[in-house]
């Protein structure tokens, strides 16, 4: 999983477009307002291109913050599931705890608990960590 989130201070618009390395747009987050989000799930490796587009911009310069997140198999510490479910059904609610040792509490983290069966990986579910 892949994340990038884009914040503004204040009522300007920007739009974000994410490029693969042959300059096609494979991802876009052009909401009206000041928070754009895109996420990926399992993207393939190689170079992307981040692309903020100033849609409505008063005044320069414009301060802003791009954040990205990369899941791995290692996220600074280990995230151990603690009790979940022994099946699920698409569409309905269960609850799945989860630990998640070693972070440092002034930093965001963000994983992903995958689900699967025996065809494969059937979806994520997000767990994003905030001081």
């Amino acid at each position: 999983l892949a994340r990038w989130e884009l914040v503004i201070p204040g009522p300007d618009d920007v739009d974000l477009f994410l490029e693969d390395a042959g300059g096609n747009i494979i991802a876009q987050s052009t909401s009206g307002g000041t928070n754009e989000l895109i996420e990926l799930t399992l993207p393939p490796d190689g170079d992307y291109t981040m692309v903020v587009h100033g849609w409505s911009i008063p005044s320069d310069p414009l301060a802003y913050a791009l954040q990205e997140w990369v899941v791995s198999a290692t996220p600074g510490g280990p995230m151990t599931i603690d009790s979940a479910p022994a099946s699920a059904v698409t569409g309905t609610v269960g609850t799945i705890d989860v630990s998640w040792a070693g972070l440092d509490p002034a930093t965001r983290y963000l994983g992903a608990v995958s689900h699967s069966d025996a065809g494969g990986l059937l979806g994520l579910t997000l767990v994003e960590i905030a001081s």
